[in-house]
């Protein structure tokens, strides 16, 4: 049985949970995301969106779903995903005392291209990238992974947009004046992810809406200057360059050329390794069971 642990975090519409399982082959740990069945249509959407990213070592892994019973709310919809167990790209920037070098930023912004790249090839967009929504895994070294993770605002390249709930400073002016969304969004929204990784604790906007052009640090080379406001803050979102342009730019290929086969290398090697499904083969969607699987199967969630 699954047992429910600490409070890791809490939206508008879901909370989010440790759960912990112990079986005779050891203990498992998942990040489990939860809201009640009549609010969990979002969360669900999510669940979807991940399924069809799952296999990427660049974004979080989602290992399945189901719905339980609680007293005190009724049914409850609930997403297993994998544990970060280094917190948020926010906590990072924290351990470094808001001080990273430009090597590391460059380090790290390549591994968010990787899986921007990646999620853009889909056919999807992200919709709000930024430091809280990009999750760390840290392995026995201390060298850190970044994957992104929180789907819950994105959508489907052509898809149309009703409400948008996201972080209005990471957005771009076209989202912000005419709600249009598109992978050069996700692009803009690197760039103040960036620029966060680059400033530590200072503010690095003016206003919502862009209006005046971000503020670049003087200590940011040369390179850092060009990669952020040619390459991503330009108000025409086809100016843009795209994640695959941008990992080639001098920005990340002066600052991590030679060790850019090792990232890759060190990435997948560690994905491969907690890449298993701490819930093994069950499957659940709205309570209808995959064929070959008793209920004693479906997991639970025990508060």
């Amino acid at each position: 049985m699954w047992e429910k642990k600490e409070e890791l975090g809490a939206g508008e519409f879901c909370t989010v949970y440790l759960a912990s399982y112990k079986s005779s082959s050891g203990n498992s740990i998942a990040a489990v995301k939860t809201a009640r069945l009549d609010e969990s249509t979002g969360l669900e959407k999510e669940a979807r969106l991940l399924k069809e990213l799952n296999g990427n070592p660049y974004v979080l892994q989602c290992y399945g779903e189901a719905i339980s019973f609680e007293e005190d709310c009724g049914h409850v919809y609930s997403l297993f995903l994998e544990y970060a167990n280094g917190g948020s790209l926010s906590d990072l920037i924290a351990r470094y005392d808001y001080k990273m070098s430009e090597s590391d930023v460059a380090k790290y912004t390549f591994m968010l291209l990787k899986g921007l790249s990646y999620i853009h090839e889909k056919g999807l967009i992200h919709c709000d990238i930024k430091p809280e929504n990009i999750l760390v895994f840290v392995d026995e070294e201390g060298y850190s992974y970044l994957k992104l993770a929180d789907f819950g605002e994105s959508m489907k390249v052509g898809e149309k947009k009703t409400r948008f709930r996201g972080d209005p400073s990471y957005r771009p002016p076209e989202s912000i004046k005419e709600g249009i969304e598109g992978p050069s969004a996700d692009i803009w929204s690197l760039g103040y992810t960036v620029l966060k990784m680059m400033m530590g604790r200072k503010q690095i906007w003016k206003d919502y809406n862009h209006s005046e052009p971000a503020e670049i640090p003087n200590h940011v080379s040369e390179t850092g200057k060009d990669f952020l406001m040619r390459c991503c803050f330009q108000v025409l979102p086809s100016s843009r360059w795209t994640a695959d342009q941008l990992i080639n730019h001098p920005f990340i290929q002066e600052n991590i050329k030679e060790v850019i086969p090792i990232l890759e290398l060190k990435q997948r090697n560690f994905f491969k390794k907690n890449n298993h499904n701490p819930l093994g083969s069950w499957s659940a969607t709205k309570g209808h069971l995959s064929p070959n699987l008793e209920p004693a199967n479906l997991p639970v969630l025990c508060c």
